[in-house]
């Protein structure tokens, strides 16, 4: 029995930091998934505005004077 203790204390330490790695691993990835979701609907608004600006424009050079 005695011996067996450098085993458990082994599985146990590196079963914790596998596991820990693992989770933060995860949680980054969830993380840059919004970040990358939040940057994409930000420059789909800002092309959006753009492109109304453009229009406006449009329509008031084409305007009768």
């Amino acid at each position: 029995m005695e011996g067996n203790f450098g085993w458990l204390e082994i599985v146990f330490f590196y079963g914790f930091a596998i596991s820990f790695a693992l989770w933060q691993y995860f949680k980054m990835d969830r993380d840059l998934k919004q970040i990358r979701k939040e940057r994409a609907e930000k420059e789909a608004q800002a092309e959006k505005e753009a492109q109304a600006e453009k229009d406006a424009q449009a329509e008031t050079e084409d305007a009768p004077k």
